[in-house]
């Protein structure tokens, strides 16, 4: 008997600091000072059929700014399945639809409703972080023609050329990741970013890795051989007209987005610049030397060598948004589709910064571009509605 008490007591003082010992880390890592990725991870769940979505129901801050969710995961209000008589617009796309780091009132669907208040219109924002085409294209067979939409707003791009995935990638594309049907290490990693003590341990051991240059090297070798873009060119084009061809064969019309692709490129030297308008590979070549310096037991120069190869993959990004943009604008063309282009907005705004979310991030549109681009796609929206009713007007006389 003395000893099971002695047992208990053992557990029970363990549980006991092992709770205090979350409770001072959740003081010293409270969730507003979460790095991006566990963030991230804190509002997503796992979805069997679009690999994760974001939670449903949840009242939180997130980038600064409050999120609530409906029982789909949407940031909007609840929609009924039975429509109403009403012309219903589901804005598809990416975490720039759902408003990151922006008020619900500021975000372009909130805002295009606002606009045609005197339309009989519902704008659904159907936004999801991180979603790719692919994720898109499945969100849409499987949730969201539920809701019997009389118009599509497609708005994807950069989650289609990212390199580097905030969730477990084993270097597959999202198609492939999605047929292996594993996504545990993603669902590990989402459990655990709610323990904060998990939480500090992690960012300990990334000091420690990043203090030792070979450890540092390996690591960012590792980085730059698992990158792989989400969605290949053939498949993003593929991806794009079969949401056509659904919205068609279900009498639903369709707005094409074009968006911008504002990512921040590292300063480069002269020499960089000339071996760059070469029509080289900066990041490859900086890999190459990575190699050389490492099989050299160089691991300080195999180490920057490493970063700057990772880093540099942003150029190839920029290089293949301009592809992914002309596949948009040619499935438009083809197909007789309005086209929103939000570049070419964007362009008539001398202060290019003060139209995305600062410095630390330079992908997704402020205020004041949810703004603008509001303003187009409700012009856009407007002469659809126009013409419908001309033509009914014409029908009846």
């Amino acid at each position: 008997m003395a000893k099971i008490k002695l047992f208990l007591f053992v557990i029970f003082s363990l549980i006991l600091f092992l709770i205090s010992i979350e409770i001072a880390c959740r003081l010293l890592v409270p969730s507003s000072k979460l790095e991006k990725l566990d963030s991230i991870l804190n509002i997503l769940c796992q979805d069997q059929i679009l690999i994760w979505r974001q939670r449903p129901n949840i009242r939180c801050i997130f980038q600064g700014v409050p999120v609530t969710t409906n029982s789909l995961g949407l940031r909007n209000a609840e929609n009924e399945k039975i429509k109403p008589e009403i012309y219903r617009i589901i804005c598809l796309g990416d975490s720039s639809t759902f408003g990151w780091g922006v008020p619900l009132q500021s975000t372009y669907p909130f805002l295009c409703q606002r606009n045609l208040s005197e339309r009989n219109i519902e704008v659904i924002n159907s936004g999801e972080i991180g979603f790719s085409t692919y994720q898109g294209l499945l969100f849409l067979k499987n949730y969201l023609l539920k809701y019997k939409p009389d118009l599509i707003v497609v708005n994807f791009l950069l989650n289609d050329i990212d390199r580097y995935r905030f969730y477990k990638t084993r270097n597959l594309s999202d198609s492939e990741l999605l047929s292996s049907n594993d996504h545990s290490l993603f669902n590990f990693s989402g459990i655990m970013v709610k323990i904060r003590t998990f939480t500090l341990l992690k960012r300990w051991a990334s000091l420690l890795i990043n203090k030792n240059n070979r450890l540092s090297a390996a690591a960012l070798k590792k980085q730059y051989n698992l990158a792989k873009v989400r969605v290949n060119l053939s498949e993003f084009r593929n991806n794009l007209e079969e949401i056509l061809r659904i919205c068609r064969s279900n009498n639903v019309e369709v707005i094409l987005v074009k968006p911008p692709a504002n990512l921040s490129l590292p300063g480069l030297s002269d020499y960089e610049k000339k071996y760059l308008n070469s029509g080289q590979n900066l990041s490859k070549m900086y890999y190459q030397l990575g190699c050389n310096s490492e099989s050299g037991a160089d691991f300080a120069a195999a180490r920057d060598y490493f970063k700057k190869a990772r880093d540099y993959q942003v150029i190839d990004c920029l290089l293949d948004a301009e592809k992914y943009q002309r596949v948009i604008e040619d499935i438009a063309v083809n197909n007789g589709i309005s086209l929103l282009d939000i570049p070419k907005i964007f362009a008539n705004v001398p202060d290019r910064e003060s139209l995305f979310n600062g410095r630390y991030d330079s992908i997704h549109p402020s205020v004041l571009g949810h703004k603008l681009i509001a303003e187009g796609l409700s012009g856009i929206i407007s002469n659809y509605l126009d013409t419908k009713e001309r033509k009914r007007a014409n029908f009846n006389d």
